[in-house]
């Protein structure tokens, strides 16, 4: 029983990564489409975002399934925390 929670705790910790990489992914096309022109852009980045929204309910709803907690938000890369900072 020990190892399966073991197990689980690291299946959770990966999954979380990959939710956190698609929270930023979906930031960065909103980012993308706040200053996109061509609508036909708009509408393809559009479709991209919400193929990475699907994956976060669906990784999200597996987390929670072996008693997890799922990432919330893309984690800061250091660049953004420099920016945040002042650096």
């Amino acid at each position: 029983m020990e190892t399966e929670l073991l197990n689980n705790q690291d299946i959770i910790k990966q999954l979380n990564k990959h939710i956190e990489q698609d929270f930023d992914a979906i930031n960065a096309y909103d980012t993308a489409i706040e200053r996109l022109n061509d609508q036909q852009c708009i509408v393809n980045l559009s479709n991209f975002k919400a193929d990475h929204q699907r994956e976060v309910q669906d990784l999200s709803d597996y987390v929670m399934s072996l008693q997890g907690k799922p990432a919330q938000s893309a984690k800061p890369t250091k660049m953004q925390q420099k920016v945040r900072i002042g650096y």
